[in-house]
């Protein structure tokens, strides 16, 4: 539980809320493998099941503002990627991101000993790559042809980010003065 957001496993009945979200506001979604359409957003709810993903919920009000969650795990060197995160229009851009991931990456790097956490973004998905900066994460290059697009089935590019354990604590230190956290 975080002092804005908090991250619980999604459940069956979430199905309505999160569809609500999404509905409001398709094109936000473009590069997302979310989609408006009751078939498409019921393909990537029942992936969120089966990956136990994260709903993140407002505390004040208990409002589910969007979606986050591991993929890819490898235990041999062990990480794991963070993605499929998308959010509420409404709160884009605010404190919602980077305490979503100061969760995710505390747990990561603080309770699974990740040595690794990576991030993947379509290359055109200029918002989400900016994010995943601001995080900290190191640019490591680009995947090419790499998926199709939910929204269009056009092939795009991929870019590849990563932050190491070695360079958690500093990443951690800027999350928290970003959130005015730090103690």
């Amino acid at each position: 539980m975080g002092q804005y957001i908090s991250l619980r496993t999604i459940l069956k009945t979430d199905f309505t809320p999160l569809h609500a979200l999404i509905q409001a506001h398709p094109q936000a979604y473009f590069y997302s493998n979310i989609g408006e359409s009751h078939e498409k957003f019921t393909l990537w709810f029942e992936q969120a099941l089966a990956d136990k993903a994260y709903v993140v919920v407002d505390n004040p009000t208990g409002k589910l503002l969007g979606s986050s969650r591991f993929y890819n795990h490898n235990a041999l060197v062990p990480h794991a990627y963070i993605g499929y995160t998308w959010y509420d229009t409404d709160v884009m851009g605010t404190h919602v991101n980077p305490e979503t991931k100061l969760l995710m990456l505390s747990y990561a790097f603080e309770t699974l000993n990740l040595l690794r956490v990576g991030f993947e973004v379509d290359v055109d998905n200029l918002r989400s790559r900016a994010a995943v900066l601001k995080l900290g994460a190191k640019h490591e290059g680009i995947l090419r042809h790499h998926r199709r697009r939910w929204s269009d089935g056009a092939l795009s590019n991929t870019d590849s980010f990563s932050i190491l354990m070695d360079e958690w604590a500093q990443v951690k230190e800027k999350l928290l003065q970003r959130l005015s956290l730090h103690p």
